[in-house]
């Protein structure tokens, strides 16, 4: 009786749970394929200035920023993420043309941040600190996850995207056969998500495979995606599906990422390998969509396990 309560079916555009519906969306809709857009910094202020404009930094931040771009990822020749107490540095090697171009549009506007943009969206923003003899540009305050993808970016190293991200974040790297590891899955970089739906696939591995053999939601977690909000969620062990769906209105996630739920995965006793976990078909079995009903494509950030030989204890003889 209790698993019945807990079971959530996604079908035909109505959650059941519990024995209520809840008015949803038409699964059958397929969010359009992610695209990678281009990084650019613009001049930022906390406070009203000549010639900027204002944005929103998630849904409680306005910031001021210049119409067009200062700097773009090719005025950097190196970018590296720095954690602080109060949150990450990006430091910038720049190049002399760049770091000039960002002192005098600096002190012409009076400027004190720096706005970083993936295509037209405002991504972030921080304080940002000009070191001539050093030849760097450093932005602080950012999130750590958000200036380790940023950094890598930057410079072309194919991080994850900064679009809508669902992250697949794993206990442990390495297992030994029969050994079980936990898969936490986050979304992050959206900034209205009403419903979620996650479902696993797992790929690769010389031999064997990784077998689903519990899952769960911990709303108990500070971070977790709906908080103390009104919700419905649940989890479905047949079908190794996982979701929910708040009442009304939307959660913002592009300032920090947020708890969906949990997967163990049990190695079977002849597994061997890499095994690379990620969701299984954006739009059908896994999903984001919006407090107006419609779905948000979002980029994968994988799980890889490997799956080796447990460690043998030396014997005293």
């Amino acid at each position: 009786m209790e698993t019945m309560r807990r079971v959530l079916m996604a079908s035909t555009g109505v959650l059941v749970w519990m024995g209520m519906t809840v008015a949803v969306q038409a699964q059958t809709k397929r969010a359009p394929v992610a695209q990678r857009p281009t990084i650019s910094f613009r001049l930022a202020s906390s406070t009203p200035s000549a010639g900027m404009e204002s944005a929103s930094l998630g849904r409680d931040r306005t910031i001021y920023v210049s119409k067009h771009p200062v700097l773009t990822a090719a005025d950097v020749r190196s970018a590296t993420a720095a954690e602080t107490r109060q949150g990450s540095d990006i430091v910038m090697s720049l190049s002399k043309d760049a770091l000039s171009r960002l002192s005098a549009a600096m002190r012409k506007s009076g400027a004190e941040m720096l706005a970083m943009y993936m295509g037209k969206r405002l991504v972030t923003a921080g304080p940002v600190q000009v070191d001539q003899a050093e030849g760097t540009a450093t932005v602080g305050g950012i999130d750590p996850t958000l200036a380790r993808n940023l950094s890598a970016m930057i410079v072309g190293r194919g991080a994850v995207p900064l679009g809508p991200t669902l992250t697949l974040a794993a206990s442990r790297s390495t297992i030994a056969p029969g050994e079980t590891v936990t898969i936490d899955a986050f979304v992050r970089g959206a900034p209205d998500v009403r419903s979620f739906q996650v479902t696993l696939i797992t790929n690769g591995g010389e031999r064997g495979k990784l077998i689903g053999e519990d899952l769960w939601i911990d709303k108990s977690r500070n971070d977790y995606l709906f908080g103390t909000q009104q919700a419905l969620d649940a989890v479905d062990p047949t079908n190794g599906r996982l979701g929910g769906v708040l009442f009304e209105g939307g959660i913002d996630t592009t300032s920090q990422p947020r708890y969906l739920g949990s997967f163990k995965l049990r190695a079977s006793n002849d597994a061997a390998g890499t095994f690379t976990i990620g969701v299984k078909e954006q739009g059908r079995h896994s999903f984001l969509w919006t407090s107006q009903n419609k779905p948000i494509s979002f980029y994968t950030e994988t799980a890889t396990i490997t799956v080796g030989a447990p460690k043998r204890v030396p014997t005293k003889r």
